[in-house]
């Protein structure tokens, strides 16, 4: 999918959000003071909980964690009655490729506060666009733009759909990261994979050779650049592995990883994304659309078009996203079965896990991949961690966001059910809030900013 995004609908919407309560479903009192009063704080960093606790918010941040509300508070401070509700940290997704406004807007509705896009075509200015998004009255999560590298995939499945750089040399690679570091982007993404468990053996993609591939980490990592990294096969999460990346971007599907592997990921900080949702939204889609469907939670905030094409497939023989995934099709759960095991793997072994959705429905794919990793063997705290302070490791903020601490930016969903009981409570969301900022979701994706 090309991404939509345009400059001047995120402009008017950082322009136009509102400073008062109840207007366009931003709130921002004008001392810049947030309170949320006797709550129960779910940290995803540790899954530890307070109880009864009083967040104090001021310039973006939390600034104090206690048991009441200070007296020295501005009288036109706002605050949040959190009796009976959970506070954890806003969500992370770090797989995103649409930069569409409408399904940023919709990210941050289901509590997204944080995503790593890596958009498939670059928009006109992907680096002022991650800046503006950082406003906490921007109806956006806070960005964070990768540039795409890859051998050929996934133009050998649909042609043109993307504009990756696709260096063929080592000269070639190391030059190209030079000028994006010059050009100010932190990061890199690179595609090795030769699309066989997606498409099979007769439409193969050209994979970098290692020389090049080793070169434009090396060279990422000379400018202190991070580097992620899309494979599918074990040979190649060994090439990337032993290339000292930061972070996967799919989990590997085509067999279980030896011990070794996670004691090196361990030991080099590596974030390990399973990517459950992509394959179910690309592979198996009779089942998918009855996940969705099965909960009016998910279908809130869907638009109308994307309902009725859930429902179509529903009543599908066997629909197909396209037919040159018919390989895909035949194996997703046994690719699943893989992921689950070497997911398990990297829970055991301590290796950071985050939440990466790869497509499909704004917000509602990165519930659904919560979702799939509590099926598959994480506890409920677990994907709490995962979709929070694991998505800050993979991203490399962790020290701004991920858990509630004091001095961190307040990113926060509030929420009208317990996370640690089920991780489907966290649809159950009251508010997002965004740096000191509270948006009601059904205001976020159905009210337009104000233009005052």
């Amino acid at each position: 999918m090309k991404c939509q995004w345009s400059w001047a609908s995120l402009g008017m919407a950082l322009l136009g959000a509102c400073l008062v309560v109840g207007c366009a479903g931003a709130t921002a009192p004008e001392s810049g003071t947030l309170v949320i009063h006797l709550a129960t704080i779910v940290n995803g960093r540790s899954g530890s909980r307070v109880e009864n606790a009083t967040i104090v918010i001021e310039g973006g941040r939390i600034t104090s964690i206690g048991d009441e509300i200070p007296s020295s508070l501005p009288l036109n401070a706002q605050v949040i009655n959190g009796h009976g509700k959970w506070v954890v940290p806003g969500f992370i997704d770090v797989h995103v490729h649409d930069a569409s406004e409408l399904y940023l807007r919709t990210m941050l509705a289901w509590g997204v506060t944080s995503i790593h896009l890596m958009p498939n075509v670059p928009p006109e200015s992907p680096l002022a666009m991650e800046q503006a998004s950082q406003a906490a009255q921007a109806r956006s999560p806070r960005l964070q733009v990768t540039a795409m590298f890859t051998g050929e995939f996934p133009d050998n499945l649909l042609p043109g759909v993307s504009q990756f750089r696709k260096p063929k040399s080592e000269s070639e690679a190391r030059e190209a990261v030079r000028s994006l570091y010059t050009s100010g982007y932190q990061q890199i993404k690179i595609i090795q994979d030769d699309s066989r468990l997606w498409t099979g053996a007769d439409n193969l993609a050209l994979r970098f050779d290692k020389a090049v591939f080793d070169a434009l980490i090396a060279e990422a990592h000379a400018n202190k650049m991070r580097v992620y990294v899309h494979t599918t096969q074990r040979i190649d999460t060994k090439m990337a592995i032993e290339a000292g990346i930061e972070a996967f971007m799919h989990g590997t599907m085509d067999t279980q990883l030896e011990a070794d592997y996670w004691k090196q990921m361990l030991a080099a900080r590596t974030v390990w994304t399973p990517a459950y949702h992509a394959l179910y939204f690309y592979g198996d889609k009779k089942s998918y659309a009855p996940r969705v469907l099965g909960d009016p939670r998910l279908t809130a905030l869907l638009p109308e078009e994307q309902h009725e094409q859930l429902k179509t497939q529903t009543r599908s023989e066997a629909p197909i996203v396209f037919d040159a995934l018919q390989t895909l099709v035949d194996r997703t759960q046994a690719y699943a079965n893989n992921i689950a095991k070497n997911t398990q793997g990297a829970q055991a072994a301590g290796v950071p896990i985050a939440v990466g959705s790869d497509g499909g429905p704004a917000g509602v794919s990165t519930h659904l991949e919560m979702e799939l990793l509590q099926e598959n063997g994480l506890t409920a705290t677990e994907v709490l961690a995962a979709a929070t302070y694991g998505g800050a490791l993979a991203i490399g903020r962790q020290e701004e966001i991920g858990s509630v601490e004091t001095g961190k930016l307040a990113d926060l969903v509030v929420l009208n059910a317990d996370p640690g009981v089920d991780i489907r409570n966290c649809r159950e969301i009251e508010w997002v809030i965004k740096g000191g900022t509270a948006y009601k979701p059904r205001e976020l994706v159905f009210s337009e900013p104000s233009r005052n």
